[in-house]
């Protein structure tokens, strides 16, 4: 059945209602519009929202949508979206919103008696105006196609069609990122985006605490002046069906947040975040760039981005993107590499498009060959690129995907840069941060944690113990438990080393549903002081990396340890950078290795080059850099087993052995495979990939050459060449 003959029927279902007035329908939106009444007499404005697949597909995301203005009834709204993505009809789930709202006021059903009987049969199980026979006499005889469904004899609804700006913005960021990007509900005076979050890799997604299949929903409630208003509109951000699983949903909005505060009433907007900016650096590395709100260039401005900004675009070919691609996003970035860098990173098909067209249309008029240089010049500067900086919507959706493609290198409370990069979101080391951290019950979940991976919980463990029981404790112990900090705030190694030990195993822990509880009873500290929690809580929640237990199938036969893990340390925008300087150099798999009490700050801070700095062990034979062997014999000597955790499954002794994928750049010492290892002088060069874990007493895999692997890609993270 049409939509236009479900809202007949429901238009004739309830006329008369006291409870549902107003029912409307906007084919151009796609909305229903409609009042709900309760006992106090006041009408609340909703809306369905109904996805252009209905009634066909029967997917989740194409059952209709309902939604409310002031959000003042999720719990029922929460419901009927459940209800709807079942796979039932309009036409069902509007009944069943209003049978929700009547009992939630305890009111009465009322309506035209004729179809008053509709409602009766509904409670008894049958289905109203759901039949697959669009020619039923039922519904052909009521239907009458010059009924103005649509029409608006409803005033206070708001103004008809909206706001003719808003309304434009919205289309244009429909345009500029696909359809079914933005949605503009004028009756609600709501603009819903969805933010798309395909480009995080799944293995990704899920360390960062987002599904990478479904949008980032942001919500935007505007008041009657729309844009002219002096305050920001107020908004939601979730992610729907799967917001109990969107960790990220606290840091996304405080991201927003403040983006609001800053662009709003703005005529040019934030795209990324800036150095020069109160609180975040830039996506890449700092340069000089022109003023922060330079405007996009004007319909005259002459488009030559090669000879105005010679260093950048040096720079972005070097990272591996295509040089047509590359010269567009400078012209219209007024050379801001990070921004650019954006454009390149998510390319649109528009922006694919119209830098070819660029690169066409000034080779045709270099020639003197078709459009003459001026009328070129102006056809791309007032192409999609140039609404990228003056569209509302656009700028918060590009802002968005460039904030949580990185943001786990900054703080979720403060946003300040963290220090190191990593995969996992952590709270910076301000006891103002960390506090707030604690009180919203923001990271890790010890009980989730343990119950998902007891076994990433005891190597933490493990790797804490064996740096604190070393004799570099004070180098390689990065970061540094607050809790185990003596009156004079020097660290107490002792104590910590004792508290560690006496952790009980985590198998005695599973059992248990309320694990806090079970380790404060077990704790030997007086109340208010109990520490066995909250260091292994600490452990996990400032914990930067992301490690993937590989099953049977996806191991590794050759590493003869069935302790295999994938093990992800970068974040998405990293990972983006690596795969654009791969496509250009190429890659290669070389192993690393190092002592059991250096891997707890590997964890925490990423594999670094600690050349000439304290971090050092074995010296630099060959120059500055991340040392990697091709052969894991070569690696186990630098691996070297150490003491860990008595109550561990790895064993009290164990050594630990990464696999990793380096950049074939002409930088890389060894790059030609003969020597007996490689040295590489950028971090970003080097992308962790697997993790193997051996014990003390086992045999171990001395004569396996790296490129001699046979890798699968079994996250979506990454491919390695062969």
């Amino acid at each position: 059945m049409s939509v236009e003959k479900e809202v007949k029927a429901l238009k004739e279902a309830f006329e008369g209602s006291t409870t549902v007035q107003k029912l409307r329908w906007d084919d151009g939106e796609r909305g229903l519009s409609f009042t709900l009444t309760g006992s106090n007499k006041r009408a609340v404005r909703f809306q369905f929202f109904v996805p252009s697949g209905y009634p066909q597909d029967k997917s989740p995301d194409e059952r209709p949508t309902l939604m409310q203005e002031d959000g003042s009834h999720e719990d029922i709204i929460d419901n009927i979206n459940a209800f709807s993505a079942q796979g039932e009809s309009l036409t069902n789930t509007f009944q069943q919103l209003v049978r929700e709202w009547r009992a939630k006021f305890s009111l009465k059903a009322s309506g035209n008696p004729a179809t008053m009987e509709v409602e009766k049969k509904k409670d008894k199980g049958k289905k109203i105006a759901s039949s697959d026979d669009e020619d039923s006499e039922e519904h052909e005889s009521s239907y009458d196609d010059d009924d103005d469904i649509m029409s608006d004899d409803d005033g206070d609804l708001g103004v008809v069609g909206g706001d003719a700006k808003v309304r434009e913005a919205v289309e244009d960021a429909d345009a500029y990122y696909g359809k079914g990007t933005a949605k503009y509900f004028p009756e609600l005076q709501l603009v819903r985006l969805f933010v798309d979050t395909s480009f995080i890799p799944p293995a990704t997604a899920g360390a960062l605490g987002v599904d990478c299949t479904i949008p980032i929903n942001v919500t935007l409630h505007f008041a009657d002046d729309y844009m002219s208003n002096p305050v920001p509109p107020k908004f939601e951000v979730d992610q729907k069906p799967n917001n109990d699983k969107f960790s990220l949903q606290f840091q996304v909005t405080e991201i927003l947040r403040h983006w609001l505060q800053t662009n709003w009433g703005q005529e040019v907007y934030d795209t990324v975040a800036h150095a020069s900016g109160p609180k975040a650096t830039s996506v890449a590395p700092s340069k000089p760039t022109p003023a922060k709100n330079a405007k996009p260039p004007s319909s005259s401005e002459e488009y030559a981005p090669a000879k105005k900004y010679p260093k950048q675009l040096q720079e972005l070919l070097e990272v591996g993107f295509d040089r047509t691609q590359a010269l567009y996003a400078l012209h219209h970035t007024g050379g801001k590499t990070d921004e650019a860098i954006n454009l390149c990173l998510d390319p649109q098909p528009w922006f694919v498009e119209e830098a070819e067209k660029a690169a066409l249309l000034m080779s045709e008029a270099g020639q003197g060959k078709g459009r003459n240089l001026k009328r070129s010049q102006q056809m791309l500067n007032q192409s999609q690129a140039g609404k990228a900086k003056t569209n509302f919507f656009i700028a918060m959706i590009s802002y968005l995907k460039s904030r949580i493609g990185n943001c786990s290198n900054f703080c979720p409370i403060c946003d300040a840069r963290h220090e190191c990069e990593g995969v996992k979101p952590i709270v910076c080391s301000k006891p103002d941060c960390i506090w707030r951290y604690e009180e919203l019950g923001l990271g890790a979940n010890v009980n989730s944690e343990i119950a998902r991976a007891p076994e990433v919980v005891d190597l933490m463990i493990s790797l804490a113990l064996s740096a604190s029981e070393c004799a570099r404790a004070e180098d390689v112990l990065v970061p540094y438990p607050s809790d185990f900090l003596d009156e004079k705030k020097a660290k107490d190694f002792n104590r910590l080393k004792q508290t560690l030990n006496d952790l009980p195993p985590l198998s005695d822990l599973k059992e248990f549903s309320e694990i806090r509880a079970t380790l404060d009873k077990l704790d030997p500290n007086p109340p208010g002081h109990k520490v066995y929690y909250r260091l292994i809580r600490w452990l996990l929640t400032s914990n930067r990396a992301h490690l993937i237990r590989l099953s049977e199938e996806q191991q590794f036969a050759e590493m003869a340890t069935p302790y295999q893990y994938m093990l992800l340390m970068s974040n998405p925008e990293k990972e983006a950078r690596f795969a654009q300087l791969k496509k250009k150099h190429g890659s290669f798999l070389a192993f690393h290795g190092s002592p059991l009490e250096n891997w707890h700050s590997i964890m925490h801070n990423g594999l670094r080059n600690l050349s000439n700095t304290k971090g050092m062990l074995h010296g630099a034979a060959h120059g500055a850099g991340i040392y990697l062997a091709p052969n894991a014999g070569t690696s186990q000597g630098y691996m070297r087993v150490g003491s860990g955790w008595s109550k561990s499954v790895f064993g009290r002794s164990a050594g630990c052995l990464a696999l990793c994928e380096v950049i074939d750049h002409e930088s890389v010492f060894g790059r030609d495979h003969s020597q007996w290892c490689y040295v590489v002088k950028e971090d970003d060069h080097v992308m962790t990939r697997y993790f193997f874990i051996y014990n003390g007493t086992g045999a171990f895999p001395s004569s396996i050459n790296a490129r001699q692997l046979q890798v699968r890609d079994v996250t979506g993270s990454f491919k390695i060449n062969s």
